[in-house]
């Protein structure tokens, strides 16, 4: 499932690794969650359909499937490369907290950047977020699992429910933690299912071109974009005005494909993408990451 070597430069207080062991299920996983938030732009337009909604089946269905479950997918796998990143780097006994702090600003303005040509943008989110995971990193396990569980509880609706034990009146309930435990449920089942079918050998081969994406899903979501708002937006295509959602989706579903043999194209080639190379070189403030395969050191 994986890939072995691994390339090291190292220098004063820098310790880089190309690591290609990389756990292929979650870089598939990370690019069917991408997936999902492209055909959901795609099908809103990137965000223009909420001015002139025009509900209907492919609608209904897209959100169906993946309003709120890629968000939430895409932000446990960052979650989960925070840890593998800090773990590895434990296991050298560098203490990287600083430096990751550095990596989640220049990924905060980044997605500012991203955020003033399309105003969707969750790398300002995770980025943000992000610091919140550096403050609870030298927390006890135990101490994670109870801040989660205080967090899945929905401390918001737990507060209503004390406020009316004690004689009080209650409040107007958030949607988003009204929708809350549902949707997690759901999602939660969508990566088991996932992960269970990834184990079944005749489902593996075709999901197994989703890895390239997850890989370079830095770049393929800032790209995404790049050419999503112009097609929709007045100063490029216009497509918003009567294009249509089941166009949007036709469209979509096509330019995944194109995404998934570009990725896959430049994947042989390459360590990175172009944005998570640059990423990386900025992270430990140097040029000499390695990017094309034939850098690799014996």
């Amino acid at each position: 499932m994986g890939r072995p070597g691994k390339t090291h430069i190292q220098g004063p207080g820098l310790q880089i690794s190309t690591n290609n062991s990389r756990i292929t299920v979650v870089d598939c996983l990370r690019g069917f969650a991408l997936f999902g938030l492209f055909i959901l732009h795609m099908v809103e337009y990137f965000e223009l359909f909420w001015h002139a909604p025009e509900w209907g089946w492919v609608h209904d269905t897209v959100f169906f499937l993946f309003g709120g479950k890629a968000y939430a997918v895409f932000s446990l796998l960052f979650g989960l490369s925070f840890f593998i990143i800090m773990d590895n780097q434990a296991r050298r006994g560098v203490d990287f907290r600083g430096r990751f702090a550095w990596r989640l600003a220049l990924l905060l303005a980044l997605g500012y950047l991203h955020g003033l040509l399309y105003s969707g943008d969750i790398l300002q989110v995770l980025a943000l977020s992000g610091f919140l995971l550096i403050l609870i990193y030298p927390l006890s396990t135990r101490w994670i699992l109870a801040i989660a569980a205080v967090c899945l509880l929905q401390p918001v609706l737990l507060t209503q429910l004390l406020s009316l034990a004690a004689g009080g009146q209650p409040g107007g309930e958030p949607l988003h933690w009204s929708v809350m435990g549902e949707t997690f449920g759901i999602y939660a089942s969508g990566v088991v299912l996932f992960l269970l079918a990834y184990e079944i050998r005749w489902l593996r081969l075709p999901m197994n071109w989703l890895a390239p994406c997850g890989r370079m899903s830095l770049t393929i979501y800032v790209t995404q974009s790049l050419y999503g708002v112009p097609l929709f937006y007045g100063f490029g295509l216009g497509l918003y005005q009567g294009f249509g959602q089941v166009n949007a989706l036709l469209l979509g579903l096509a330019l995944w494909v194109a995404q998934m043999l570009l990725a896959g194209a430049w994947i042989k080639h390459f360590h990175y993408g172009p944005f998570e190379w640059a990423w990386r070189a900025a992270t430990y403030g140097t040029l000499a990451v390695p990017w094309r395969r034939a850098e690799r050191s014996a």
